[in-house]
């Protein structure tokens, strides 16, 4: 039979990684947010810089898509939930 203590100590350990991955999660899609108007400006006068402002709205758009900082965000989230319920 498992030991019940080491089984708190896991979803205690699980939930602690998955809200610092949240939590970066979040930081790093406020970043990307930031930089949208600039790297918009300047895909103006560098038409290559135009690629990384695609990336960028797509990565910050809702609802998440697969592998971006807001999937990550609603994925961690969700997780953390189904853990305290």
């Amino acid at each position: 039979m498992p030991d019940r203590g080491s089984d708190e100590a896991a979803e205690v350990e699980i939930a602690r990684v998955l809200g610092g991955l949240m939590a970066a999660s979040h930081v790093y899609r406020g970043l990307l947010e930031d930089s949208r108007l600039v790297i918009a400006r300047l895909a103006e006068d560098y038409p290559p810089a135009g690629l990384l402002a695609t990336s960028v709205e797509v990565a910050v758009a809702g609802p998440g898509r697969l592998g971006t900082p807001r999937h990550l965000e609603e994925l961690t989230s969700k997780a953390l939930r189904e853990l305290e319920a």
